[in-house]
């Protein structure tokens, strides 16, 4: 049958058509994995959830007052630090698609810590983020408050990670707040290594940087030339295609190192309701 039921005697240009709508579905796919961690706001914001576009997105001018109306509403939510995509709007949408809610994410920055890439390759064509110690370092970063429900669903999109609560730490948001304690996301391999240091990410500012930092495309090179494939965008076509990414990922899992601060591996709320007595958990 020709494609899309066309008329006899066109199917050759029905295939002509829909080799140019794959084609660009291909290239989509490609600058998509390249974007990676994509753009973020360089404010506080309120994300929301079921809208597209610009719409997804809210001025968030008192985080603190926003927090705390919730709170006498009875709304509990967690601090969570996004260290990579998890601050985008774009990525929230991937992942909040079909659920209704707002997320505060709030401007912050990370004492002592980086940015970098892990030894994982993503679903969607990327190299993605994990935290590592980098003394005398200051990330600027995100932090996510999220409900019982919405660390649910996130917990759910963080396959290859551990959520895990930070401690004697120092995050400095909007208003002279400050958090000693918050929840992350760390990779359960560590950071990649190469030439014996931690790789960060560009996109991500960071003062006093000590890491060698990478762009994802060139970090997808690295990630090519480690395992001895020919580099380029038929390596990141095979990376979407998740034929090898198991075996790709633990190769490069060989050279990792864990995450050097002080923190505690927490069940996912999704499994146990309490996750930690209450005085001891960064919640708002």
């Amino acid at each position: 049958m020709p494609p899309y039921n066309t008329p006899p005697g066109r199917e050759g240009e029905a295939k002509t058509t829909m080799s140019d709508e794959t084609e660009l579905y291909l290239d989509h796919k490609l600058k998509f994995a390249k974007a990676y961690p994509f753009d973020r706001p360089d404010h506080s914001y309120l994300f929301v959830s079921g809208e597209d576009g610009d719409k997804s997105t809210a001025a968030l001018p008192d985080w603190q007052a926003f927090l705390k109306e919730e709170q006498v509403k009875g709304i509990k939510r967690y601090a969570v630090l996004a260290c990579g995509s998890n601050a985008s709007p774009l990525q929230l949408r991937r992942k909040y698609a079909g659920h209704r809610g707002v997320i505060p994410v709030v401007k912050a920055l990370l004492r002592d810590h980086d940015s970098v890439f892990c030894p994982q390759l993503a679903g969607y064509g990327s190299i993605a983020a994990t935290l590592q110690i980098s003394t005398g370092s200051t990330l600027h970063m995100h932090v996510t408050f999220l409900t019982d429900e919405q660390l649910s669903v996130m917990n759910a999109t963080e396959g290859g990670y551990d959520y895990c609560l930070l401690k004697d730490i120092h995050v400095s948001l909007p208003g002279s707040s400050i958090l000693t304690s918050a929840f992350a996301y760390l990779h359960k391999t560590g950071a990649f290594i190469n030439e014996g240091e931690c790789i960060a990410l560009s996109a991500m500012k960071c003062e006093d940087r000590k890491f060698r930092a990478l762009a994802q495309v060139d970090a997808l090179t690295l990630a090519a030339e480690t395992l001895c494939e020919e580099p380029g965008d038929n390596f990141i076509m095979r990376v979407l295609s998740g034929k090898k990414n198991h075996e790709w990922s633990n190769k490069l899992a060989m050279a990792s190192v864990a995450y050097a601060g002080p923190y505690e591996k927490v069940e996912p709320l999704s499994k146990k309701p309490s996750i930690l007595p209450s005085d001891t958990v960064t919640v708002w």
